[in-house]
């Protein structure tokens, strides 16, 4: 069972009010579950602007698991603001699902490089509001002594998370949690040349390298509100290179190139070491919606 983000799969369904409020200051809290065993239920509060936390499971028979989530978050429009969850089989499947609360860019910029000098010029525009929602709930059978990783993100200018597992049967649970997660969109990939008008988004040789100390978890991706073409690649610390090409009509992907199945699977668990993505995009968006890229996603240690 696999399920992408946006590109052929389905998306976990939210519902948000946006409202007008200031943001308060929130403490980051959590139980620590440390291999407990026969319990069927587990309860989070999380809290702060980055979060990233993994859950895993030992079933000792087939299980039903369910979550619900229940949040409060501020976003600001400069950033990229997301949320993400991973059920994880230790390989057998997975599902995984992201709710980006808000991808917004500088109102316009230009990227440029001549020889060794880069030049860059931008204006942005800065906004805030409160988005409060809940998860629907989600259930899925499990096999027999099945290992099962439940991985958590948010990314957030302030946020605030009451999370509630609950599964049938006994299990055996222990948990990792930190906050390096990442967020980079258009702007972030110089290149050759850079431009960001409102509308339209045009990147010649566009690269961002990253750094992973433990496991990558990431999504590597262009929503679908946009006409035109992108070429997405990118280069695992091994050297293995995945692409994928899009070309887009009227906020569909009319035609879906990719150099293998694996160019998804790549970035769950990814391996540590230096990670190089590159771009080339050329597209103008729809009903005033901006085109973007979005890379996102987290440095994560994973449970033993």
């Amino acid at each position: 069972m696999k399920k992408y983000p946006l590109i052929g799969g389905s998306i976990v369904a939210v519902v948000l009010l946006v409202l007008s409020s200031s943001v308060s200051s929130l403490e980051t809290t959590s139980q620590n579950y440390n291999e407990i065993t026969n319990q069927h239920s587990c309860h989070m509060i999380l809290s702060g602007k980055k979060i990233w936390k993994v859950i895993k499971f030992n079933f000792s028979q087939e299980t039903i698991l369910n979550r619900h989530i229940s949040c409060r978050c501020s976003m600001n429009d400069s950033t990229i603001s997301f949320i993400a969850e991973l059920f994880d089989g230790g390989g057998s499947f997975y599902s995984w699902n992201i709710w980006a609360a808000t991808i917004a860019n500088p109102d316009h910029y230009l990227q440029y490089k001549f020889g060794r000098f880069y030049g860059f010029h931008s204006h942005n525009k800065n906004v805030q509001g409160w988005a409060n929602g809940a998860f629907l709930d989600f259930g899925f059978g499990v096999l027999n002594s099945t290992s099962t990783y439940y991985t958590f993100i948010s990314y957030m200018n302030n946020s605030y998370y009451d999370i509630w597992l609950n599964w049938t049967g006994n299990a055996t649970i222990s948990e990792t949690a930190g906050t390096d997660v990442f967020a980079y969109d258009r702007h972030d990939f110089t290149g050759n040349l850079n431009i960001g008008r409102k509308r339209g988004t045009y990147i010649i040789n566009g690269a961002k390298e990253i750094s992973i100390e433990n496991k990558l978890v990431a999504w590597y991706l262009v929503p679908n509100y946009s006409t035109g073409h992108e070429i997405l690649k990118f280069n695992t610390p091994t050297g293995k290179e995945e692409w994928a090409s899009y070309k887009d009509k009227k906020g569909e992907h009319v035609s879906v190139n990719v150099s293998s199945f694996h160019f998804y699977d790549d970035l769950l668990w990814g391996p540590s070491g230096t990670w190089q993505f590159s771009i080339n995009m050329f597209n103008r968006g729809l009903q005033k919606k901006t085109p973007n890229v979005c890379l996102i996603g987290a440095d994560i240690r994973r449970p033993d």
